[in-house]
């Protein structure tokens, strides 16, 4: 049987609707957002449960509904959490970013698409420091109103290489 590794919010409540779709033996890493930050000290206890489990793919999961993506576009109310300042910054600039691209239309897929390929480029550059280049890592969005998964966009701008005036 397939052993998969998921990249989860706590806030998606995903576990059980991922092990209900996906008939592998799952995992799961919590961290509020997917704001984990792969450190030293997280890629060396990444690396034992990819041994000790037998990882074969990673996932990156996060819901079109996800209470701190949306509160990190919106509202703000939860900026102070602790470790949470950068996905915040982040957030705002992509939001501003999609919003000169996209309007007023609803940047919620383009943005989380953006920041899931962002983890995925981040953790894929450590683990090919780690020569784990044959892990399979990939991302999600679930969308709740549709109770469906699917596959984030490719990002289209790559910001980090220019910029709009």
């Amino acid at each position: 049987m397939k052993k998969h590794l998921h990249f989860v919010c706590p806030t998606d409540h995903l576990e059980s609707v991922i092990n209900d779709t996906f008939k592998h033996e799952n995992y799961y890493v919590t961290s509020l957002g997917n704001s984990i930050m792969f450190d030293t000290q997280i890629m060396y206890e990444l690396l034992g449960l990819i041994t000790v489990k037998d990882i074969q793919e990673i996932t990156f999961v996060l819901s079109d509904t996800n209470k701190i993506i949306l509160d990190a576009l919106e509202n703000r109310d939860f900026v102070a959490i602790n470790g949470l300042d950068m996905l915040y910054r982040e957030m705002s600039q992509q939001k501003d970013y999609k919003e000169k691209i996209w309007g007023k239309a609803d940047i919620r897929i383009p943005v989380l698409s953006h920041y899931l390929n962002k983890k995925i480029t981040e953790l894929s550059t450590h683990f090919s420091e780690w020569r784990l280049n044959d892990i399979k890592i990939n991302a999600k969005i679930y969308k709740k109103e549709e109770s469906m998964f699917e596959d984030v966009f490719a990002d289209v701008l790559y910001y980090k290489y220019f910029s709009l005036n």
